[in-house]
Formats: C-alpha cells, sequence, structure tokens
C-alpha cells in the first residue's frame, strides 16, 4: 500500500550535483526513488525514521516549489511540479513524522574518542537526543550527527 507516489526532481549527485527527475514512492517507512515510473528496482531508499521535512528556499536552491528532507544521515533535496504537490508531499512525509521536538538546547558534550568538550545543539525527540554542531535559525532543522 503506498501513501504517495509521484514525480519530483531531486537534487545530488557522486560527481556533479544537478536537478534529476525521479519517479518516487512513499510505503511504509521508506521513500523509493526510480529513474522511471516503469523500473522495477530502485536507484535508492531512504529511510524516514527521524527525519524531518521542511519547505525549501527557492532563490538558496535555484527552483520553485523545493522542500528538504533531513534524516541522519544526510539532507536531500527535492522540487515537486506545483504548489499543492509540494504541500502534498511535505503534509505526507510529516505525517510519518515520528514525533515532536519535546526539549532543544544548547548542552556541553566531550567526545569519545578526543576527550574534549564541546558546546552543540541538542534536540530530545521521541525519548532520543540528536546533536549537531548548532541550531539554524532560519529553519530550525536538526542536521543529526
Amino acid at each position: 500500500v503506498y501513501k504517495r507516489q509521484g514525480i519530483n526532481a531531486e537534487y545530488g549527485g557522486q560527481t556533479f550535483q544537478s536537478w534529476k527527475r525521479r519517479w518516487f514512492v512513499l510505503s511504509e517507512n521508506k521513500l523509493s526513488y526510480y529513474a522511471t515510473q516503469r523500473d522495477a528496482s530502485p536507484l535508492g531508499v531512504i529511510t524516514l525514521d527521524y527525519c524531518t521535512v521542511n519547505e525549501g528556499d527557492e532563490k538558496e536552491l535555484g527552483k520553485k516549489f523545493c522542500f528538504e528532507l533531513f534524516t541522519p544521515e544526510r539532507t536531500f533535496f527535492f522540487a515537486a511540479d506545483s504548489e499543492q504537490d509540494l504541500a502534498d508531499w511535505i503534509s505526507v512525509l510529516r505525517s510519518g513524522d515520528s514525533g515532536d521536538v519535546k526539549k532543544d538546547g544548547y548542552l556541553i558534550k566531550q567526545g569519545l574518542g578526543v576527550k574534549t568538550m564541546k558546546r552543540r545543539w541538542f534536540a530530545l525527540k521521541d525519548n532520543l537526543y540528536y546533536y549537531h554542531e548548532k541550531k539554524d535559525p532560519k529553519t530550525d532543522r536538526y542536521d543529526f550527527y
């Protein structure tokens, strides 16, 4: 059973970063993407555990109707075909969001290998602490370590 499927543009690439049209299928807790709708095997699968999604900045990303998907591993950038499509994708991705941040703020963290103390932005979400170097005040996004 699919929660949502459709065409979006994805920004990425290993050697040359560019926008590419892909077919996306959201099912259970995974977002699979394919080169075309007819392909049987996905080019990739994004696990949506502990992800957040925000509307993207058109000026920053150079594309209309953009959204950003933040996972613990990396940040993904997508562009929908219309404003309604953008709202639908954000809504369905957020509906699977594992919860709201219950508490966040700066804490001092000691490293494992190097025993130095560093100031990090922490967020308590789903009874787990996530941290990153600093909070992005523009989007309140969490780039997890």
